[in-house]
């Protein structure tokens, strides 16, 4: 993608959010995620493999993910 084409996609999602920052979506799949919910979602945390059970997992660095479960 071309940086022209970047830059005009993020203008116009900017200038979407703005607008929609002044509604009040009465569609319940237009409903927005919660800033914490956002935070989760952007996070490692959402794109670690977690197979297997607490404390027997089949990959490592899962100690937080087994805290959670």
């Amino acid at each position: 993608m071309a940086i022209e084409d970047a830059k005009f996609i993020r203008e116009n999602v900017k200038a979407h959010n703005k607008w929609f920052e002044e509604c009040i979506p009465m569609i319940a799949s237009e409903n927005l995620m919660s800033p914490l919910a956002k935070e989760m979602l952007i996070s490692d945390f959402a794109d670690r493999y977690a197979e297997g059970l607490p404390g027997k997992r089949y990959y490592q660095g899962n100690i937080y993910v087994d805290k959670v479960e």
